[in-house]
């Protein structure tokens, strides 16, 4: 058995495998995150054509950034905004060097669309099937500090603890992150 820790796609990621297999996870814990975004069922050939369409096109060529401190300034300012420090210290191990500069080594695929979305009566499902001790660390500011299904989700895990930790979706990484270590050491110690 094994303990989970997962932020955003990681958190997606990990708590399915903790209901598809429950029995090799010991513990869950989730940052900012608590299973997969949901669409509609009417919104699944749409989702699925822009799936297919972005596969056809490919992700265009990677941006080339002259040096680090360039590309962290441009980290700062993405989508989901991030302080100077956390900016450098995400671009430091995010970025390879290229005979021109520096580019992101993570596969560009992984922001494409997904081919197929799950409705939020399926997300549930699979929350039900998680039999693994888990915590959610809700971010006050986080991407799910307001979403409407968050509190069905929350219903939905037999075996979850929830912990307010301070800060937007980077609550691990930017601002006092204390808390976040706290509550995660403090549930994996726990179980010891």
């Amino acid at each position: 058995q094994v303990d989970l820790v997962g932020h955003s796609l990681g958190g997606i990621v990990s708590v399915l495998y903790a209901a598809a297999f429950p029995e090799r996870v010991h513990r869950l814990v989730m940052i900012d995150s608590i299973g997969p975004i949901s669409r509609k069922p009417d919104e699944v050939i749409e989702q699925m054509r822009k799936s297919i369409i972005k596969r056809m096109t490919g992700s265009g060529k990677a941006v080339v950034y002259p040096d680090i401190e360039l590309a962290a300034k441009a980290r700062e300012g993405g989508m989901i905004p991030l302080s100077p420090e956390a900016a450098r210290m995400l671009v430091a191990r995010s970025m390879k060097s290229s005979g021109e500069g520096f580019v992101w080594q993570t596969d560009p695929r992984l922001r494409h669309p997904s081919m197929m979305m799950m409705d939020e009566a399926q997300v549930s499902a699979c929350l039900k099937k998680v039999v693994t001790p888990t915590r959610f660390l809700r971010a006050t500011q986080g991407l799910l500090a307001s979403r409407p299904e968050l509190d069905s989700r929350l219903d939905a895990i037999a075996n979850l603890d929830v912990v307010a930790v301070p800060g937007g979706h980077h609550c691990h990484l930017d601002g006092d992150v204390e808390p976040v270590i706290d509550a995660v050491r403090g549930f994996l110690d726990d179980a010891e």
